[in-house]
This record gives C-alpha cells, sequence and structure tokens, in this order.
C-alpha cells in the first residue's frame, strides 16, 4: 500500500492505493509551523485509526505547508508513529503544486489558497522562489489576504452599508469579535481565510469585485513581478482561490503580461497520477 497526501493549512486529501484499490478520505490541515508533533500524530491517528492497514502502507508521500528543513522532524515524528512499516517522503506543498500543474515540464507553479507560495519549476525541481513571507507580512492574493482585506473594511466600515449588514449578519460577530478572534486564535491565517465565502457569493457586487480583484493583482505586483523573465510566461495554479475567481484571474494574469496555463482546485488526482506514473507495481 501507498498514502499520498496534499496537506494544506485548513485541510487534507489524503489517498490509500492498494492493487487497484483507491480510498480516499480527508483531515484538518497540518501546519508544522503552527503545530506539534504530538498534535498532529494524534490527529492523524483520529482520522485514519484503522491499526491493522496503517501497519500495511509501505509508502508515504506526504507534501505539506510549513515545510522546511527546520519543520520536517515534526511531520516526521508524527508520521513514522503512525505508520510505522512505511519510507516517508516529505516535501513541501510548493513542490506537490510544481508536480501536479507541470508534471515533467518547466514553468511558474502558484498556490493560491489558505496561503500563497510561488516557485519556477525546471521539470525535476524548484530552482527559484520569491518568498510569499506568510500571514503576516505577505501572502498576497490568498484567501488569508482577502480575508483580511474584508475584515479591514467591515471594522473601519468603508464598505457599502448592504454589504456591512450583510457581512454582519452572515458572521454574528461584531467588529471587537471579529479582532478578538483574530490576534486570540492559534490559527489566523485560517480564521481570515474564512471570510473569503463571503467574497465569492457576493464576487458581483462592484465593492467586493473591486476587493478581490486588488488582492489578485497584490499577488503579481507584489510577488511575480520579482521573477526574471516572468513576463511572457505561463502561470499555472492550484488552489481553491486560484478555482473561485478563475474568471478574475484570467483577467489579472494577462494584464501583467502572463498567459493562464492550468487551474486546479486540488491537486491529490494530479499527484497520484504523478506517483504512479515510474511505479507500475506501487499498487501491490
Amino acid at each position: 500500500m501507498i498514502l499520498i497526501a496534499d496537506s494544506g493549512s485548513t485541510k487534507t486529501n489524503w489517498a490509500l492505493i492498494a492493487n487497484e484499490n483507491f480510498s480516499y478520505f480527508d483531515t484538518e490541515g497540518y501546519n508544522p509551523y503552527y503545530m506539534d508533533s504530538n498534535y498532529i500524530r494524534n490527529s492523524v491517528l483520529t482520522g485514519f485509526d484503522d491499526l491493522a492497514v496503517r501497519r500495511q502502507v509501505k509508502q508515504v508521500y506526504f507534501y505539506c505547508a510549513g515545510f522546511s528543513s527546520a519543520t520536517r522532524p515534526i511531520v516526521e515524528s508524527a508520521l513514522g508513529f503512525c505508520f510505522e512499516n512505511a519510507e516517508i517522503t516529505i516535501e513541501g506543498d510548493l513542490l506537490a503544486a510544481a508536480r501536479c500543474l507541470l508534471g515533467k515540464e518547466k514553468g511558474f507553479a502558484a498556490i493560491l489558497g489558505t496561503g500563497t507560495n510561488t516557485c519556477f519549476y525546471d521539470g525535476e525541481r524548484i530552482v527559484e522562489i520569491v518568498d510569499s513571507l506568510g500571514f503576516l507580512a505577505g501572502d498576497e492574493g490568498s484567501g488569508s489576504y482577502i480575508g483580511k482585506q474584508l475584515i479591514k473594511a467591515y471594522v473601519r466600515k468603508s464598505m457599502p452599508i448592504h454589504l456591512y449588514l450583510l457581512f454582519e449578519q452572515t458572521f454574528k460577530m461584531n467588529s471587537d469579535q471579529v479582532i478578538a478572534e483574530l490576534y486570540g486564535t492559534s490559527s489566523p491565517n485560517k480564521f481570515a481565510a474564512g471570510f473569503t465565502t463571503f467574497a465569492g457569493q457576493n464576487i458581483d457586487d462592484d465593492f467586493v469585485k473591486a476587493l478581490v480583484k486588488s488582492s489578485l493583482r497584490d499577488f503579481f505586483s507584489g510577488i511575480i513581478v520579482h521573477y526574471k523573465n516572468y513576463h511572457g510566461s505561463s502561470i499555472s495554479f492550484v488552489g481553491s482561490v486560484a478555482f473561485a475567481f478563475l474568471p478574475m484571474l484570467a483577467t489579472v494574469t494577462e494584464d501583467f503580461g502572463m498567459r493562464l496555463g492550468k487551474v486546479i482546485k486540488s491537486p491529490l488526482a494530479d499527484l497520484i497520477a504523478y506517483h504512479l506514473a515510474d511505479r507500475p507495481k506501487a499498487l501491490s
């Protein structure tokens, strides 16, 4: 058996593959920048509680947000406990994006989900990254970034009154409660990103449309333009935000002199194809 997982900050999609049988399940997202090994271990065990099956897993490919040389031991310890007989390969979600979007081809790959990440990929490895700087200082264009713009517009009452009242009715929180939760929660990025659904539901409103478009333009002006040779190139995207605002993303991409490539909501199906392409016996 092999196990492939794509873990963002909000949700983890898993695929368990044995012979010609594919099983899929979801757990919460795991970002080792915010979570310790014990938390990840206990959560995975809750979502995958069959010990006999876990012991049959021989290979784990785990891609996660917040991955680095510093956070690798956190994930390794958690997964090593859960899948004691498996060889475990851990990579960042950015490599997952590049592999699922580009396969063996070179090009620009980007994540626009709860957070933002981008790279230039040479068909085998990531060769250039412009740091997104994370939730506090960057992540332009992401769900958390759009959410922060909505929070500011709500708290400062700079959104039209009809949107202000609808926002208040939808989330049942006043300004003080929103700010208290934003600064009090252990996952402020996920909290902020939760407001992006409001943007999607009201995207035909001129104020919301302008806010989302401005956030996507910030993604290009704040991150993409710092890559050499970006102009005239194609860029592909994975993530809920890219997928939800695809028509607007296509327009902004063209505005910055780039071509829009592949856009998908989730990378799991393409990651399965990537890993099984060169391993005909991987299902046994």
